[in-house]
Parts: structure tokens; C-alpha cells; sequence
């Protein structure tokens, strides 16, 4: 894992176990010196590394916190960095590292307050984390049941399609009509013949509205009657 410089890792760095890189590309740097002298007594570092891949390597002073003295604008692009064996953090376990720091520097006091504020970042950054491992599970779970996931998809569809088709009823007790003589039902009369009526009354009689009609596809559709 790549982190800033901080002189507190000397101790890993000597042992071989943190490297210590130059820049945005990683150039390998050697610290050849903790403690040189600076303007105001102030103790410097001293290091050998490289602007370019396969060059010369340059003597380079940096203040302990590992900033280019030389770079007065602050670009930060040949600043020294640490490679520690730890594994890179993902995003969201960098977003609950640097609200503990935050928390640590500015008091325990602002938890809740900073938590508030970066709860939706959070979420997001577990989605995306987990997206993967989600994904392939939903992906095993189709491989196992295609058949399955195909026949209910297949009995949903039609379940879909059929609710709100018309459907022939029987009539049970009781009597409806418009008394104006204007058909309201289509009614089963007679071996397979039908007939358009205004009034409804025969018990067991199969009959549909004819208002459910206008449910059926391309009723409402902006086409012309043929």
C-alpha cells in the first residue's frame, strides 16, 4: 500500500520492509541521510532518486514529512512516499480511515456530526465494493435454475397478460339493465350462438361486458379502424 512519508516508519524503512518511492510513478529513491543540517538548525533528509525511468539519480533534500524542499509552489510531484506490504485500501475502507482520522485530530466530539455527513458516501462505497461479489451470485443463482427462473418468468408473463384480458363470468342472482335498449353484455345463447343484450338475469348465465372490450390490445391504440 502506498502512503505519505512519515519519518515515525525509519525504522521499517532501514529493516528493508517499507520502500520508500519518488513521485506520482513510483521511482525507486534511497535515503542516504535522516539528520541533515538545514537553514535554522532544522534536520533534513537526504535522498537519492531519479525525475525519469533508466536516468542518473540526483541528490534530492526533503523536509521530514517527506516534501521536495525545492518545490516552493507545492506541486507535491516528487514528493517521497512509502510502499508498506499491507494491501491497498479500498474506497470505502479509506473513507472509514480518514474519518477516524479526522475523528482522532478534531476530537471524538465531531463523530457524529462528520458520520451525518458522509453516511450516503459510505453506502455507496459498500455497494460498489460489493457489487462483484453480489453480481456473481446472482449470476451462479441464474445458472442453477435457468429452467426454473425461465418457467416462472414465463408463468409471471402470463399471469401479467391475462389479469385485466376480459373473461367470460356466470351470472348469479339478481338483474341488471340500462332500459334504453342499448346492448350491454355479450351472453352465450344456444348452442354456441350469442347474443348482444341490455339486460342481465338468468342464473349461470355466461355472459362479458362489453365494456371489459375496451381492455383488449389496440383498443386505445392511435390507429385507424379498418
Amino acid at each position: 500500500m502506498k502512503i505519505p512519508f512519515d519519518i515515525k516508519y525509519r525504522p521499517q524503512i532501514e529493516s528493508g520492509e517499507y520502500k520508500v518511492v519518488c513521485g506520482e510513478r513510483n521511482f525507486p529513491a534511497r535515503i542516504i541521510c535522516w539528520d541533515a543540517r538545514g537553514v535554522n538548525d532544522k534536520r533534513h533528509i537526504v535522498a537519492l532518486s531519479s525525475a525519469k525511468e533508466d536516468t542518473a539519480e540526483s541528490i534530492l533534500r526533503y523536509y521530514e514529512d517527506g516534501h521536495l524542499i525545492s518545490d516552493y509552489a507545492r506541486h507535491g510531484t516528487n514528493d517521497l512516499f512509502i510502499i508498506t506490504t499491507e494491501e491497498e485500501l479500498t474506497p470505502f475502507e479509506q473513507e472509514v480511515s480518514d474519518m477516524v482520522e479526522y475523528c482522532k485530530e478534531h476530537g471524538v466530539h465531531v463523530a457524529s456530526s462528520y458520520a451525518k455527513r458522509h453516511t450516503k458516501t459510505l453506502l455507496n462505497l459498500a455497494r460498489e465494493q460489493l457489487r462483484p461479489e453480489i453480481d456473481a451470485e446472482i449470476a451462479k443463482a441464474y445458472k442453477n435454475a435457468d429452467n426454473t427462473v425461465y418457467e416462472n418468468g414465463i408463468l409471471y408473463g402470463k399471469a401479467e397478460t391475462l389479469k385485466d384480458l376480459p373473461r367470460w363470468r356466470e351470472w348469479g342472482n339478481g338483474a341488471c339493465g340500462n332500459g334504453q335498449g342499448i346492448p350491454l353484455a355479450l351472453v352465450v345463447r344456444g348452442l354456441n350462438g350469442y347474443e348482444l343484450v341490455d339486460s342481465l338475469g338468468i342464473p349461470g348465465e355466461k355472459y362479458i361486458m362489453l365494456d371489459e372490450l375496451e381492455k383488449l390490445p389496440g383498443f386505445k391504440e392511435d390507429k385507424k379502424w379498418n
